[in-house]
């Protein structure tokens, strides 16, 4: 569907036209079309559109416009006063830029932005569009990207090329909080998480607002690493093992480093001995962090060496305590018996 109402309020009554386009409809009169049917009460004005053959219609098709075009507009007012237009674009792609042209003063009106348009008017019977034209744009090719998500502390830079990338060549861009470019996006180079819109417009005046850009500024998880006890050869440690992460952000994907910046990866992390090492957690955005060092301690297995002592007589005991009996042992040891 691609067509426009356009109302006329006189006071709180109302009458409206139809303008369609369609690629199935032909530009002269035909089955698509509606004749206009006037009331002839002189409080209520009313409006239509004229064929080629100067028909008056409620309801007018119309072949895509593919440049621009001028579509003159018929006015009945039979009492003297103010009145008011107002737009409809519920069912209108965002292809085209259309303007009210006010002849009488010279205005033209982008109702887009602004939907109604109050004037005066006399007693008036406008059967040549003599006062009033819908005017038709086609607007600039404008392609944006319209999801984009980072990590913290990043954020999000929309002048890139790369937002636009696709868009037709020479376009100026300007950067809004709102669909209709009212209110400024005064950093666009420095985005954090919230929605925008960019505006193209090209070097003839036409433009095109982008649909929204949705910005996230993803934060990055949390990984906890829990102190690893020391263990004696022949074990070695699992790093993968969930409790030494436990506490950290759920649903990480792990990854095992030998260095803070994890750029040199351990090659076996089910089974490391002795050593610093670090743990990366990639969430499912992407994002990251990577962890604090994990100290993991393998002591090795001490040596015990027996001197035999020396043979006593039956009325004698030995000291098994004596440290003769264990010299050259590992040092430090704690002995039981």
């Amino acid at each position: 569907k691609n067509h426009i109402r356009l109302y006329i309020y006189s006071g709180n009554s109302r009458d409206e036209l139809i303008f369609a386009q369609s690629d199935l409809a032909e530009n002269t009169f035909e089955e698509r079309d509606s004749r206009k049917f006037f009331t002839g009460i002189a409080s209520v004005a009313e409006i239509y559109t004229l064929s080629p053959e100067g028909s008056r219609l409620v309801i007018q098709s119309v072949k895509p416009i593919l440049e621009a075009d001028t579509i003159a507009i018929g006015l009945n007012v039979g009492t003297a006063g103010e009145y008011k237009f107002v737009a409809g674009f519920e069912e209108f792609s965002n292809n085209q830029n259309v303007f009210l042209w006010d002849k009488q003063t010279n205005t033209k009106q982008d109702l887009f932005i602004n939907p109604e348009y109050a004037f005066t008017s006399e007693i008036v019977t406008d059967v040549t569009g003599s006062r009033f034209a819908l005017l038709f744009m086609a607007a600039p090719k404008l392609v944006t990207s319209t999801d984009i998500q980072v990590c913290s502390p990043k954020t999000v830079d929309l002048t890139d090329p790369s937002v636009t990338a696709g868009s037709d060549e020479g376009l100026i861009f300007t950067y809004w909080l709102d669909a209709k470019a009212t209110i400024v996006h005064t950093t666009p180079e420095n985005s954090g998480t919230g929605v925008y819109f960019i505006k193209g417009e090209a070097a003839n005046g036409t433009y095109k607002i982008s649909d929204s850009i949705v910005v996230t500024i993803n934060e990055n998880p949390t990984i906890v690493v829990n102190p690893v006890a020391p263990i004696c050869e022949p074990a070695t440690i699992d790093l993968t093992d969930s409790l030494i992460t436990d506490g950290s952000t759920e649903d990480l994907t792990y990854t095992y480093w030998l260095d803070a910046n994890a750029t040199s990866s351990v090659s076996n992390p089910e089974s490391v001995s002795t050593g610093t090492y670090y743990i990366k957690g990639v969430a499912e955005t992407s994002c990251y962090s990577i962890s604090e060092s994990v100290e993991v301690i393998v002591n090795p297995i001490p040596e015990i060496v027996i001197n035999n002592p020396t043979p006593v007589d039956s009325s004698s005991t030995v000291d098994l305590t004596a440290p003769e009996i264990t010299t050259g042992s590992t040092t430090g040891l704690s002995f039981t018996y």
